[in-house]
């Protein structure tokens, strides 16, 4: 089990708002001028049992436009749960599996739902790209942060320290118990100097998501400065937010969608 704690540095408490008829929140690291644009949206208020959708696509296509109504495409993937990140040219809406999606065209919105694992926003406002991912253990486990961070030097010319992340509402420490085959998946993985462990009733353990793919993303480069995770546990963090472990499958599912800032007028 390993010391580290760099990832825990930018945590900030959620302020909520309403956005397309949902929850949402969004983080003060890119509340300001050149920032990109991005929303975190949970589940609408007063809903008393999982909101049934047409799809992944089409919902995704449906909450862009209510929530910025200016036309601008979105794109999402088949979520696997594993390291695949896919750059996107133009509206690609489940043609692809994967956890990851990048881009540098300002009109285009990248989404992925969740409803536990870890949302991760990153953009390098340099080259004016961003991605989106989604870690749950098997991708964190797989190294999906290091894989990114490789995808965008690659395609962009990113570089770790002009990067900035947001990791969104997920399942916390608090309440995320997974038992020995994802310990040992996790420490054995990219990842695993970082993991911080804690031991449960059972043989099982306690372990944060969130927390961990911050540390790598710290490890990697990133400046601790520019890292901030949003303080909400979607499993015991109230009603706004869809879990898997506190519904079961049949739970929606939340969206998490960033796109780069509009280049300035000239």
């Amino acid at each position: 089990m390993s010391s580290h704690a760099r990832g825990t540095r930018r945590c900030s408490e959620t302020p909520w708002e309403h956005a397309a008829g949902r929850y949402a929140c969004r983080a003060r690291l890119w509340s300001g001028p050149g920032a990109p644009w991005h929303v975190f949206l949970g589940r609408p208020p007063g809903e008393a049992s999982p909101a049934r959708t047409s799809g992944p696509a089409q919902e995704a296509a449906e909450l862009v436009s209510r929530v910025r109504g200016d036309g601008r495409g979105a794109a999402c993937l088949r979520q696997e749960h594993g390291v695949s990140v896919w750059r996107v040219r133009g509206r690609a809406p489940l043609e692809r599996a994967g956890d990851g999606l990048s881009t540098d065209d300002p009109a285009l919105v990248l989404g992925v739902q969740t409803a536990d694992c870890v949302p991760i926003l990153i953009a390098d406002r340099r080259r004016g790209a961003v991605a989106a991912l989604h870690a749950g253990w098997r991708g964190t486990a797989a190294g999906i942060v290091p894989r990114a961070l490789e995808h965008l030097s690659t395609e962009y010319g990113s570089r770790p320290l002009d990067l900035e992340a947001v990791l969104g509402p997920a399942i916390g420490a608090c309440c995320y118990e997974v038992g020995e085959e994802v310990r040992e998946a996790v420490a054995a993985g990219p990842l695993g100097r970082l993991a911080e462990f804690h031991s449960a009733p059972g043989g099982r353990w306690m372990l944060g998501l969130a927390r961990l793919n911050a540390a790598g993303l710290e490890a990697a480069g990133v400046d601790p400065r520019r890292v901030q995770l949003l303080a909400v546990c979607t499993r015991c963090g109230g009603d706004r937010l869809y879990s898997f472990r506190g519904e079961g499958p049949g739970t929606g599912r939340n969206w998490s969608f960033i796109a780069p800032a509009a280049p300035p007028e000239r």
